[in-house]
């Protein structure tokens, strides 16, 4: 009998089974021998800023600030409103969060301060932000050292763009102000630029469709309307910048402060505040001036000792509906 060489044995065998590299048959499935994962989690910021935009674009390591001390040691972009701000001649504190020693914080140190067009605790306070940089421990809550400009940035509102001055407005706001109120609150801005750009919104919107009614333009280009809500409800808009209409009941200067009362317990309610720089933008004192007129108010609604209030830092952010 002749012989066969074991080596041609070992070749048609190795031919007949089909190894694969991963010890597979042949035309099973490939192995993949190192599983695929994320890293970061992705932050789906609430329905209401669906329209804000921001300059950076979009980025995969967005987390909100209540969530920051889950990620001790990482560079990560946290979002969130910064509701108080502080200059302490050592740095200056950004806080998402009224009780800011439990809480996230930015921290801004003097050597960086010239690096910003304006002071950091005026250019951030109320404003929406997204800050990036490696989430520290210290004194038991996280924080982010914000050294260079580009590590902040500040969302832009694309919902509510200024509108154009009407030539033919006609200045009787009190006669079509009380439609305002049907409008839904089911579009709350959080766009941090309350000071300028939603005031400017109620002296061209409601009189747009009375002004000119015959007008064949003004039916091209809308004017948006603002989001009224009562002050009763102004609890639910934490973050957000809104309109609110009450009646001022109380006021109260304490020397460091004047607060517009919209209830009698005005600890647990809506109040509106105005600080020292601003009261000479005045025409009287404010205390005199709004007391027992009902008002609109808008600017971001903010807690403060678990009830609402906003800040006034410009006359436009207040008018008088009916004395």
């Amino acid at each position: 009998m002749r012989k066969v060489p074991v080596s041609i044995i070992t070749i048609a065998l190795i031919a007949a089974w089909g190894v694969t590299g991963c010890g597979t048959s042949a035309g099973s499935a490939t192995c993949t021998p190192y599983p695929t994962y994320t890293p970061y989690p992705t932050y789906t910021p609430a329905p209401s800023s669906g329209e804000l935009l921001w300059p950076s674009g979009w980025k995969d390591n967005v987390i909100s600030w209540q969530d920051a001390d889950q990620y001790y040691g990482q560079t990560m972009t946290v979002e969130g409103a910064v509701v108080e701000t502080y200059n302490s001649g050592k740095a200056v504190f950004l806080n998402f969060h009224q009780d800011y020693q439990d809480h996230v914080k930015v921290v801004i140190f003097p050597d960086d301060w010239g690096k910003f067009p304006e002071p950091p605790e005026k250019l951030f306070q109320g404003r929406l932000v997204r800050v990036t940089g490696l989430i520290e421990e210290y004194q038991g809550a996280p924080e982010i050292i914000v050294r260079e400009p580009d590590q902040i940035e500040m969302a832009v509102d694309t919902s509510c763009p200024p509108c154009p001055p009407c030539p033919t407005t006609i200045p009787t706001q009190p006669a079509v102000a009380p439609t305002q109120s049907a409008v839904t609150p089911a579009q709350p801005s959080a766009t941090p630029t309350q000071p300028s750009a939603p005031p400017a919104q109620p002296s061209a919107t409601p009189v747009q469709p009375s002004a000119t009614p015959t007008s064949s333009p003004a039916p091209a280009t809308p004017a948006p309307l603002e989001t009224v809500v009562s002050w009763q409800d102004a609890a639910q808009y934490y973050g957000q910048v809104v309109t609110v209409e009450g009646r001022v009941v109380a006021t109260y200067n304490s020397g460091k402060v004047v607060f517009l009362n919209f209830h009698e317990d005005y600890r647990v309610t809506f109040k509106a505040v105005i600080f020292p720089d601003d009261w000479d933008k005045f025409p009287q004192p404010l205390e005199d001036l709004f007391l027992d007129k009902l008002v609109r108010v808008t600017g971001l609604v903010k807690e403060y000792e678990g009830a609402p209030e906003i800040i006034i830092e410009e006359p436009t952010q207040i008018k008088i509906i009916e004395e």
